[in-house]
């Protein structure tokens, strides 16, 4: 009888309530309500308990996840970093091709047929070379099609004929991989998901985004799992739950407001904010209080997802690295967003528009000749005011001190 356990240890062994465990002995088809188990029918109860955990832990994944945020903030490198969560491996190595490999050793003329098929053969003899690579990375935009994400017809022409294959997409392949390979999991990232037709990319594939339509990865079966007959290889594919999709958007492109519905419900949302800790001071100024600041007015006067991020200022050393990144990156960025209204730009940088100095940070272009509408006098006493503004390429580190 020494294999025997009381309800009470079970129940403490397994973190578990009276209820739960009566709900668990009835799973497990114990009828009597002794309280001793023997050593079989506890292990049918620990048994059904892992089953539970199982299911809540895969129900609790986030399959679907995208980093939305203005642009510079970070969000592809978020993404890269989920991939070590998910994949257990760094980027670089979930992401090794062998087949870019076996290209590289076919392009190599000065080995010979026998010792490519060699080195081929010795790559294809690795155990894990069918399971990788576990992360495929794509970006999406106006004309990428359902051809390259799941599958399309392509055209080879071979001693003048002409032949036509299937050819898999990148969502097709790792959906492959993933359900081949049930032990590892594999991310699917897709940079500017937001500037692709998503409904015409996946076609009928969207639905299967869903957890609930995934096939399981583990040996227990899903009811509510869907398969598609694929249009033109007719073969049937099904989504697995160890394929997670990683989305990024860039919301100064496109406002999250303005996305699909049916995609805001399949992929859980993640902001990702300009990161002000990680910026350093040069020479006295704090870079990290001049860019909030001008967050902080453009969020104002445009909204939050016209932010700047931080990245842009992540490699500034000098001063010299300031004026080249407000004269390359930062200037060109204020014009786009406001189109050219130098009041609005001088707003933002906490410039007075209506008396701009010769040595400040921004400068007049030129002054305003009181005959340049002469022939228009009614025009002329609008631009009276008006100031043509440019970046002083020779700013200080006090000028700069002005945006605060």
């Amino acid at each position: 009888m020494e294999n025997n356990i009381t309800i009470k240890d079970l129940m403490k062994e397994l973190n578990i309530t009276v209820k739960e465990l009566i709900a668990l002995r009835n799973k497990a088809g114990i009828i009597h309500q002794k309280t001793v188990f023997t050593y079989e029918e506890a292990e049918s109860i620990r048994k059904e308990n892992n089953i539970i955990i199982e299911e809540i832990q895969r129900m609790s994944k986030d399959l679907n996840i995208i980093y939305y945020g203005p642009a510079g903030t970070g969000k592809t490198k978020s993404a890269i970093e989920e991939v070590k969560k998910i994949t257990d491996e760094e980027y670089t190595t979930a992401s090794k091709d062998y087949n870019e490999e076996i290209k590289e050793i076919e392009k190599n003329e000065n080995l010979s047929k026998n010792a490519q098929k060699k080195q081929i053969k010795e790559i294809k003899s690795q155990e894990d070379y069918q399971a990788y690579p576990l992360v495929e990375f794509t970006t999406f935009h106006p004309s990428y099609q359902y051809q390259e994400f799941i599958e399309g017809i392509s055209i080879e022409e071979k001693d003048g004929n002409t032949y036509y294959k299937v050819k898999d997409g990148i969502f097709k392949k790792i959906a492959k991989r993933a359900k081949q390979n049930k032990s590892k999991n594999y991310v699917l990232i897709i940079d500017e998901i937001n500037r692709g037709n998503i409904s015409s990319i996946f076609g009928e594939f969207f639905t299967l985004l869903e957890d609930t339509k995934r096939v399981f990865s583990t040996e227990e079966e899903n009811s509510e799992a869907v398969s598609i007959t694929l249009p033109y290889s007719q073969e049937k594919l099904s989504v697995p739950d160890n394929l997670y999709i990683l989305g990024t958007m860039n919301t100064t492109d496109k406002s999250i407001s303005l996305l699909d519905v049916a995609l805001r419900r399949r992929f859980k949302f993640i902001a990702v904010e300009p990161d002000y800790d990680i910026l350093k001071n040069i020479d006295g100024l704090d870079i990290a209080k001049v860019l909030e600041s001008i967050n902080k007015r453009l969020t104002v006067l445009k909204g939050e997802d016209f932010q700047i991020g931080h990245s842009y200022f992540l490699n500034v050393n000098s001063i010299e690295d300031l004026r080249e990144i407000f004269e390359f990156k930062i200037i060109p960025l204020l014009k786009e967003y406001f189109h050219g209204d130098w009041e609005s730009i001088c707003a933002i940088l906490n410039q007075n528009y209506q008396a701009i100095e010769d040595n400040g940070l921004l400068i007049n272009k030129f002054n305003i000749d009181d005959n340049l509408f002469k022939n228009n006098t009614k025009f002329s006493e609008k631009i009276k005011k008006k100031q043509i503004c440019i970046l002083n390429l020779d700013f200080s580190i006090e000028n700069l001190k002005t945006v605060i």
